[in-house]
């Protein structure tokens, strides 16, 4: 938390000072130019926001569809005297925070249309976290009572790798081009 208030203290300053520089008179801001110079935004930013938030929606009604049907189905033998609602309480309140964490991150990369100061190796291990978590759940047993009790657990850790993988792709769409494909590219012009 110290890191936010210096930088909200401290650091804005001198990014405006930088944002502002003008390289020559042409680039002087006029009543039709910007304050600020931004590259120009891909016009693929909006549908691609768009698939994201149907492609969420659609991947989270069809993990608790099929959940549903799962623990619920007829014949399903489930002991809900074992639930505790404290523990499930929590549990339910550390998945739904730890799903949606990695939204605001998202939407902030599609808007700045980079994923620049993001760390993909932290994405890695934290993916490979998440997926030796689930696993260990569902090695301990797959009877139905032990997973619906460990439920919210999975959801947390299996659900946020949705999310991750939508910011691997945001790694390899924004990524820089290298000398290669820009080489590639401009032949192509």
């Amino acid at each position: 938390m110290g890191q936010v208030f210096y930088y909200r203290k401290y650091g804005i300053k001198r990014h405006i000072e930088e944002a502002v520089v003008v390289t020559s008179y042409e680039e002087i801001a006029n009543e039709t130019t910007g304050l600020l110079h931004t590259k120009p935004k891909n016009s693929n930013t909006r549908l691609l926001v768009r698939v994201f938030f149907i492609t969420s929606i659609m991947f989270w009604i069809v993990l608790f569809g099929g959940s549903a049907f799962y623990f619920f189905r007829p014949g399903q033998e489930i002991d809900l005297s074992q639930l505790h609602l404290i523990p499930q309480l929590f549990g339910w309140g550390s998945a739904i925070l730890y799903c949606v964490s990695r939204i605001p991150q998202i939407m902030q990369n599609f808007r700045n249309e980079s994923v620049q100061g993001l760390s993909l190796v932290m994405f890695i291990f934290s993916v490979v976290g998440n997926l030796t978590y689930c696993i260990s759940i569902v090695l301990e047993s797959v009877e139905p009572t032990y997973l619906l009790i460990n439920y919210p657990w999975l959801l947390g850790s299996g659900g946020t790798l949705f999310f991750d993988f939508t910011i691997f792709f945001q790694f390899y769409m924004y990524r820089k081009p290298t000398n290669l494909e820009h080489k590639h590219m401009t032949q192509d012009d």
